[in-house]
């Protein structure tokens, strides 16, 4: 990605959209962006996109506004999105919001691309053997070796083998300690890479049901749980677990539902779209791209219950209400300061 900036000007190159403003082909593969109304002010720091909101926030305008920086991390994206805040994050993304829309473009900077091969460790696989190894001992790691650790929980080798190259760890052990010595804001931005979603659906685009005749929550629950057909085909999202631990309240019910089974559950549980503006609860379903299983749902350290992969639920819950991201932070903060 090429940009030259200039006054209230920014040519970008291999950019094909056309929203408010203009974005004109002023030669073959260069684009040029006129904001148009979007006034942008250049950002140094984090520190000073905050302040600059904090402003905002306090003082009322009808002018859109917008901020340009080297780089804005995942959780400021959200606070810029959820405020309609327009940005330029050099590195990687331009957010534009129009008078009918907001645009998002991402790209790819060769001289910023990570090192790191997050994919190998945020995928499918690489969450289920991470789950294990966090929630294990140093002392039980330290007797194992990667064969038997694999075949133990049922996990695999070749992605084991991937991320002990990756992380460049000998033993299951060091891997451990690797992964302790990574801070909360590492796994926010491990989680944030685009083609982690690959296999894995986040959480953030649900759809709204409600009941067709009055029914209450704890018979709904009830219902679910004696329907034995169900049992492997629907669970709780992030935000549910969330709600579980007590730490967030929200009157609507949030659950994982395998894409075949969407019509007869509606049917079976007597569930309509919601309307708008709704009053009381709504079942908000997530709708997988595979299964549960495929998806890495539940833990394997837990070989004769179903308990969450912390890691994967955490990973799903994308949503840019700043509430939710707040509590997000502070429940996997938690998760990975008891396991290290």
């Amino acid at each position: 990605m090429e940009i030259i900036k200039t006054k209230q000007l920014f040519h970008f190159k291999d950019f094909p959209h056309s929203v408010d403003g203009s974005f004109d082909n002023v030669s073959p593969g260069k684009w040029r962006y006129r904001p148009g109304n979007i006034i942008f002010f250049e950002m140094a720091s984090e520190r000073e996109t905050l302040s600059f909101l904090k402003l905002i926030s306090e003082v009322k305008t009808n002018k859109k506004l917008g901020i340009i920086s080297k780089t804005i991390k995942s959780d400021l994206k959200n606070l810029l999105k959820e405020k309609e805040v327009s940005y330029l994050s050099i590195k990687d993304e331009l957010c534009v919001f129009t008078k009918e829309a907001v645009i998002i473009y991402q790209y790819k900077n060769k001289n910023n691309e990570p090192g790191f091969p997050y994919t190998t460790l945020i995928s499918p696989k690489g969450l289920e053997i991470l789950d294990v190894i966090i929630r294990m001992k140093n002392v039980e790691l330290e007797q194992m070796n990667g064969a038997s650790f694999c075949q133990k929980y049922a996990l695999s080798s070749s992605k084991l083998s991937q991320i002990m190259k990756a992380t460049q760890s000998s033993r299951l052990d060091d891997l451990k300690v690797w992964l302790s010595k990574k801070n909360l804001e590492w796994w926010i931005e491990a989680f944030s890479v685009p083609r982690t979603r690959k296999g894995l659906t986040p959480f953030d685009s649900y759809k709204k049901y409600v009941f067709r005749m009055d029914t209450d929550k704890n018979e709904f629950y009830e219902k679910l749980k004696l329907s034995r057909g169900w049992n492997d085909k629907y669970g709780s999202s992030g935000i549910e677990l969330l709600k579980e631990e007590g730490l967030l309240k929200d009157k609507n019910i949030y659950l994982c539902l395998e894409k075949d089974s969407e019509m007869r559950f509606l049917k079976e549980f007597s569930l309509i779209p919601a309307g708008q503006g709704i009053q009381g609860g709504a079942v908000c379903l997530t709708f997988l791209k595979k299964t549960l299983k495929d998806e890495v749902f539940f833990s394997k350290y837990f070989t004769s219950t179903k308990k969450c992969n912390i890691l994967r639920m955490m990973w799903g819950v994308q949503s840019l209400d700043s509430r939710i991201q707040e509590v997000r932070r502070d429940y996997l903060r938690r998760f990975l300061n008891e396991n290290k």
